[in-house]
């Protein structure tokens, strides 16, 4: 998803990237959800929403989401991850940053 070019997506659009593992490939499924500012310990941030479509199996449920914000930028870091499991939830979110190749140009304060 860090590669992809959201400029035109608009809420709701899907788009499908494949995964490589081992010798077979795998589609995933990924919902563009909008934009948003999020603030967290490393800052606020203009963000990009997305919804990877989880297949059954393992420890995610069908039921189950997993939503990630991205930087609104060129290096789209993963800002924070929200999704359920079988056990509850996972919340991650972003405390600091460095060392970054190109400037994180979606950092607002």
């Amino acid at each position: 998803m860090r590669t992809v070019d959201f400029s035109a997506y608009k809420t709701g659009d899907m788009l499908t990237l494949y995964n490589f593992y081992g010798d077979k490939s795998y589609e995933l499924g990924v919902r563009f959800l909008g934009r948003q500012e999020l603030e967290v310990a490393a800052g606020t941030f203009r963000t990009i929403v997305v919804e990877p479509l989880v297949k059954e199996g393992g420890l995610f449920k069908s039921e189950g989401r997993i939503v990630v914000w991205l930087t609104d930028d060129a290096l789209k870091i993963p800002i924070r991850v929200n999704t359920k499991v079988v056990i509850g939830s996972i919340d991650t979110e972003l405390r600091a940053y460095s060392g970054m190749m190109a400037p994180v140009t979606s950092r607002v304060r």
